[in-house]
């Protein structure tokens, strides 16, 4: 028992110290974006065009089956 209490609490110790980090890093990328005008424009425009797609996916959903694993990034 004692073993598997140490394994949860550092798997749970690795999921806090990752999701810690994950924010650090979101953190930084959206000042970095924020910061760089181009870069902003650029990720402002993509995701516009990924908007875009996903409603034409919906409204045109015939256009789509033929396009094998149409898939778009979810992690923007």
């Amino acid at each position: 028992l004692t073993g598997l209490t140490s394994l949860a609490f550092n798997s749970i110790q690795m999921y806090i110290e990752e999701k810690h980090s994950l924010d650090y890093n979101q953190k930084n990328h959206d000042e970095f974006v924020n910061n760089h005008p181009l870069i902003k424009q650029q990720t402002v425009y993509f995701e516009k065009l990924v908007h875009d797609i996903e409603v034409e996916k919906n409204v045109h959903p015939e256009l789509f089956q033929n396009v094998e694993a149409f898939h778009l990034p979810t992690d923007l």
